[in-house]
């Protein structure tokens, strides 16, 4: 497969709003060297699978969004920089297990591997979202950064039904309750049961890009709410169930309809 940019920014120019959407770890395409390292059938699972087709009304309505097309396990830009050594998802930008802490690759990374893929897909997606940041900052002079992420199950806690969604802003040190609160309403509004920074508080693009003008907040939105009415495990998945990711697009559509409606009559939500 032939290499794509490592991301897409829509309306970059456009500049009505104080607004910008990432989509980190919504890419899935790998480095024929990559792939050729890999352990044979490892899975490589827990993407945001389907994000820019269930949130494609965003850029379609002129909201500035940035799209991740590379693979979060070739280098997860949602991590620090300085976070390399341990290996695990978690806690490292290029892992060498996958989220269920199986080996990825036959051999370990060197750390040759390491900065270079660091170097071709970490920083270029860091980079764009600054710059974008910086664009916005001449038009506002206060912004708002929305991460968009998904998962499949609670991390380390297997007895807490999850929530439909989790809104993480590092327990309102990135953005204001006001805001949050206002998430949480309107999603509740739409039928979804909402958590409140537990388990994700928000990654390190919620805590590295947040400032007196910048504030951030991250969405993650279980997979049963979009993708199927299911339980999820150590899975890749290839197309979800057309009937509920249909009626979860159209009430994430009212969900930012009325946030863009609210920051336009009170830039002070955020």
């Amino acid at each position: 497969m032939t290499a794509p940019s490592p991301y897409e920014i829509i309306n970059a120019n456009h500049h009505e709003l104080p607004l910008i959407v990432s989509m980190p770890h919504s890419g899935t395409w790998l480095p024929a060297t990559m792939q050729a390292a890999l352990v044979p059938g490892i899975i490589l699972a827990n993407v945001d699978w389907f994000l820019p087709d269930l949130y494609r009304f965003i850029p379609d309505s002129g909201i500035t969004t940035l799209i991740n097309h590379v693979h979060r396990y070739v280098a997860d830009p949602n991590r620090s920089v300085h976070s390399l050594a341990d290996g695990s998802y978690e806690q490292t930008a290029v892992y060498q297990r996958n989220t269920f802490g199986r080996p990825l690759y036959t051999q370990p990374l060197t750390q040759d591997t390491i900065q270079t893929r660091m170097r071709d897909y970490y920083f270029p997606y860091r980079h764009a979202l600054q710059a974008l940041i910086e664009a916005k900052l001449t038009n506002f002079d206060r912004i708002l950064v929305l991460d968009m992420h998904s998962f499949g199950a609670y991390p380390h806690d297997h007895e807490t039904p999850p929530a439909d969604v989790v809104l993480g802003n590092r327990r309102d040190q990135t953005s204001s309750p006001a805001l949050r609160q206002f998430l949480t309403t309107s999603m509740r509004q739409q039928g979804f049961t909402v958590a409140d920074n537990h388990p994700f508080a928000g990654g390190a693009i919620t805590r590295d890009f947040a400032n007196d003008r910048v504030a951030t907040l991250q969405i993650e939105l279980h997979y049963s709410s979009y993708i199927a009415r299911r339980t999820f495990g150590e899975e890749e998945l290839t197309a979800p169930d057309a009937t509920v990711f249909a009626t979860t697009q159209t009430k994430m559509k009212v969900i930012i309809e009325q946030l863009v409606a609210d920051i336009k009559d009170n830039e002070s939500l955020f």
